[in-house]
């Protein structure tokens, strides 16, 4: 999201002024804050898979997606 829109928003919303500064860190933040969850959740997903076929005994979960999810990076 473009800076100015950000700006634009809080004041359309809020009827406040932003500075530049402050939209600039306010957009990184939440871009962290994003991301690292997306880490937390690809990191989780080994664990759910495991916890599938534990409580399931007899069900079979292909491996592929379990390495393919577990290894994804997101783009940054």
């Amino acid at each position: 999201m473009r800076l100015a829109t950000i700006i634009q928003a809080i004041q359309d919303k809020y009827m406040a002024n932003v500075s530049v500064g402050k939209a600039y860190w306010a957009r990184r933040k939440a871009r962290e804050e994003v991301h690292g969850r997306a880490i937390l959740q690809y990191a989780k997903l080994r664990d759910y898979c495991a916890e599938i076929l534990r409580a399931n005994t007899g069900m079979i979960m292909e491996r592929f997606v379990v390495e393919r999810f577990a290894t994804h990076r997101p783009h940054g």
